[in-house]
């Protein structure tokens, strides 16, 4: 059984004595011990996921982080701010919606363009309050997924149909143009063939005539 002991000395006139008080602790060191287990399949599937998971005070200093996005390391990242570690329009950005959660105690989700070490990438990131035990807020935590491949394939996708469309566009001026002409050009021979049938005819309704006078 576990125990806690106190020792406490009791001096009066004449009395010198020694208490001692004995706690069970079962419960909570199990319940510690329950803890740590949960704390540690925690790490092990934080650590093996390529998401950024982190926590902020209220002062926005970053308190510990997992995963934490090269070239970027945790001694870099810890007790520093978003207007250490980005640009100024990003860490103001950060800044922002993070206070809002700190004021209102509501979470965020959002899609960031974040510059890290100077290389631009998307993140899908969810951010929400953390409360202590008397339910104030004292900071916010994050869960934040890279999505920058899938933002780039949207865009390439984007960018193919924009051309596909002007292809086709292009294809049915194309197209047009040439039944245009094509529908000119029949037009045009027809008249001629009709110009050339009436002239053979008017032609051949003037022979007998001549016949007659000879």
């Amino acid at each position: 059984m576990p125990v806690q002991l106190s020792f406490y000395q009791l001096m009066a006139e004449a009395v010198n004595m020694t208490s001692i008080m004995v706690m069970d602790i079962t419960d909570r060191v199990h319940a510690e011990e329950a803890l740590r287990k949960r704390e540690g399949l925690f790490r092990f599937i934080a650590t093996n996921s390529p998401d950024v998971i982190f926590s902020q005070d209220r002062d926005l200093r970053y308190n510990w982080i997992l995963n934490p996005t090269s070239p970027l390391s945790q001694e870099q990242v810890i007790g520093k701010t978003d207007w250490d570690l980005f640009p100024p329009e990003e860490a103001a950005r950060l800044t922002e919606f993070k206070q809002r959660i700190l004021d209102s105690g509501i979470s965020i989700r959002e899609e960031l363009l974040i510059s890290t070490g100077g290389v631009p990438r998307w993140y899908d990131a969810i951010y929400q309050p953390i409360f202590d035990e008397a339910q104030q807020i004292i900071g916010v935590v994050c869960y934040a997924r890279d999505i920058t491949e899938r933002i780039l394939s949207e865009q390439k996708i984007r960018s193919l149909s924009s051309e596909l469309t002007r292809a086709e566009q292009a294809e049915r001026h194309r197209i047009s143009q040439i039944l245009h002409d094509d529908l000119q050009q029949r037009l045009f021979a027809i008249k001629m063939q009709l110009s050339m049938l009436k002239e053979t005819t008017n032609a051949d309704k003037a022979s007998p005539d001549i016949q007659a006078d000879l």
